[in-house]
């Protein structure tokens, strides 16, 4: 059957939507479009489980050599090339991104096959494309978790941590590798949250995740703290610091409508005289967390750094400049006693910011050393857990999106197949 293709060049005079491979393959054009028709095979199933990937064989990744082989053939591929190519060894990802790239223009120029140095007897489908990248992304992902297992297996000292340890294996075997945790939007790959299990710096997006449970914890506790006590995701801080006015005192005037709609709600939250605290996290580039709060009620602002650095003066400027139009012109005073533990090493900044609140707010017991591995396990847990409670997202304002200025980190590669 014909497939449908949309001709980029509106003043060819062979335009067509059918697709009629004798009008394009080897008849000198340009190629503008992905190909109607990609077909991949045997690709890893998304909803395999992180206990299942581990055990997945993944084939030899290899670069093939740098010469001047001829990537795309003429002759049709290998017969019985389906069941070959899971046995063979695939190039690194950006020899596929390479391929990808001048696969299109290949084709049109009458290519129907390619071969790499690595397996040059064999000619290969277009489809294998995908399939490698698809492979690719299953290797880099059972890599981070191998790595997440050996973390786990090294710790787990206490009875605490070994609790902690069971639970963790348990939902590996119930956890897709694949795609974003659900209740997060689409802003928590799954492949994230193994950074859990290690001594690398947490991301964003799992502060973020952090900092949802805690809301949700808040506002199913029982008690007045519930409602006059607001946790507010991460881009609160980063709009506010927008806010910082230039040495003559003004405002810059390019701040864009959502960002400035995003505080106006929050400025509305403030003037309800119920409302008491809020709470919330300060990036502190390049991989620093910090925690602070606004106390409406006694008109202060307390501050924690579990480094103990120095205050960041401008972002406090443009946050005294904020609250005080919200309380017409009253001045707080801001101080850096917060309570908060003191961080050892290098890289739990994030996980002792967010019990820093947790402490503050709901009477949990600071941070340790002794506790940091623990910690970082039971906060995969919560979140994980939450995805499949079904419980209806409580936060008074929901997290929101950050403009892409904002955002922290690469994005994640969109992959053929999804």
């Amino acid at each position: 059957m014909d497939s449908p293709l949309v001709n980029d060049d509106e003043e060819d005079e062979h335009y067509e939507r059918t697709w009629v491979a004798a009008h394009w393959i080897g008849c000198g054009r340009e190629y503008h479009n992905n190909p109607p028709v990609v077909e991949a095979a045997n690709l890893p199933d998304k909803n395999m489980s992180i206990a299942q990937l581990l055990v997945f064989e993944v084939p030899p990744i290899e670069d093939p050599m740098d010469d001047d082989t001829e990537w795309f053939l003429t002759e049709p591929a290998s017969p019985d090339v389906r069941e070959l190519v899971p046995l063979l060894s695939i190039p690194s990802r950006d020899v596929v991104q390479h391929l990808l790239n001048e696969l299109g223009q290949a084709w049109f120029d009458g290519k129907q096959s390619l071969h790499t140095s690595i397996n040059p007897e064999v000619a290969l489908p277009f489809w294998v494309l995908t399939y490698w990248l698809v492979i690719l992304d299953a290797a880099e992902a059972k890599d981070r978790w191998i790595a997440a297992s050996i973390w786990s297996d090294k710790v787990g000292k206490t009875r605490e941590e070994l609790g902690m340890k069971r639970a963790v294996k348990d939902l590996w075997k119930k956890i897709a590798w694949h795609g974003n945790l659900p209740g997060f939007g689409s802003s928590l790959p799954v492949l994230d949250l193994a950074g859990f299990f290690s001594q690398d710096y947490l991301a964003g997006n799992l502060v973020d995740a952090m900092m949802r449970l805690l809301s949700v914890r808040l506002a199913e506790s029982a008690g007045p703290v519930s409602n006059s006590t607001l946790v507010v995701d991460t881009p609160f801080a980063q709009y506010i610091e927008l806010l910082h006015p230039d040495l003559d005192g003004i405002r810059p005037d390019n701040i864009s409508p959502s960002a400035l709609k995003y505080l106006d709600k929050y400025g509305s939250w403030f003037q309800s005289p119920d409302h008491t605290h809020l709470y919330f996290f300060l990036h502190r580039p390049p991989r620093h967390w910090t925690a602070c709060e606004i106390d409406f009620k006694s008109k202060h602002i307390r501050y924690g750094d579990s480094l103990r650095w120095k205050r960041p003066q401008d972002f406090f400027d443009a946050l005294d400049s904020f609250v005080a139009e919200q309380f017409a012109g009253a001045k707080f005073i801001v101080t850096d006693d917060l309570r908060y533990a003191y961080q050892t090493d290098g890289y739990n900044c994030p996980i002792i910011a967010v019990n820093t609140v947790a402490h503050n707010v709901l009477g949990d017991a600071l941070w340790t050393p002794g506790t940091a591995n623990g910690l970082r396990m039971k906060a995969f847990c919560e979140i994980t857990e939450y995805t499949s409670s079904g419980r209806a997202k409580v936060c008074l304002y929901p997290p929101q999106r950050a403009p892409s200025h904002l955002r922290k980190g690469p994005l994640r590669p969109i992959l053929l197949y999804e």
